[in-house]
């Protein structure tokens, strides 16, 4: 768990970041809905909209729910990268901010599990397994301070 840790923390700054720029620096315009594609068991939205020179754009949403939070025809706010119009999101704190929370709370608690795994586990061990040596001679030295 500690290893993969640093790897979760690094997809959330990644994926923190890509959000931030998208807030930051995009253009928010209307969308609408014109499908929602099968994902697993997700449905996630696809969007059409016109960025601010007029030309229509498609966003394939890769977060969805079930039952589908957005239906077909409905009208959304899009934000969307002026410099690359490919890097929209749909304006919301589901599409934006889910990931990153994810990932940092996965780092947070695979951190906080893996340390307590090393300072409390073989503490543990010795409890649950009393006529092992290497358990019995480890629990020895931790509560001797060594």
């Amino acid at each position: 768990m500690i290893c993969a840790s640093p790897i979760f923390a690094v997809v959330a700054t990644i994926t923190f970041a890509n959000a931030w720029h998208v807030v930051s620096q995009g253009v928010r315009v209307a969308g609408v809905v014109t499908e929602l594609r099968n994902s697993g068991d997700v449905l996630c939205p696809v969007v059409d909209f016109k960025d601010q020179n007029g030309v229509q754009h498609t966003h394939y949403s890769s977060a969805g729910s079930s039952p589908p939070r957005f239906s077909v025809g409905e009208k959304i706010q899009i934000i969307y990268d002026p410099t690359d119009p490919k890097k929209a999101r749909i304006d919301n704190f589901m599409h934006l901010w889910m990931f990153p929370l994810a990932f940092a709370s996965g780092s947070f608690w695979g951190m906080i599990i893996g340390i307590a795994c090393l300072r409390f586990g073989p503490r543990i061990i010795g409890w649950l397994n009393p006529d092992d040596a290497v358990s019995t001679a480890v629990s020895a030295q931790l509560e001797h301070g060594r």
